[in-house]
């Protein structure tokens, strides 16, 4: 079954699934996927990713910080609607979409 999925970037980024809000983590997952909105329907670099949550310094373990803050932003929207954050928010071999 298809699902509407509402997104509002000003004014603080919304996210809705079938008209229901979804509650998104704070810091760098929302930072994240403000990123990959803003893209879509692109791929985001995962150096691009990491420039943005961690500026010039990244730390020793960067993509691993980045698999995390994607693996925490998925836990939250499969909470809301199961599957949907691994169909949403898609690996690909340079980056995410």
């Amino acid at each position: 079954m298809g699902h509407t999925i509402q997104v509002q970037l000003l004014g603080g980024l919304d996210l809705k699934v079938d008209n229901r809000s979804i509650r998104l983590p704070r810091g760098q997952a929302k930072l994240a996927l403000s990123m990959l909105l803003i893209r879509a329907p692109g791929t985001v670099s995962f150096e691009a990713l990491i420039d943005e949550l961690w500026g010039e310094i990244w730390p020793h373990d960067a993509r691993n910080g980045l698999q995390q803050v994607i693996a925490s932003l998925r836990r939250v929207i499969n909470r809301a609607e199961p599957g949907l954050g691994n169909s949403l928010v898609i690996t690909e071999p340079n980056g995410y979409r």
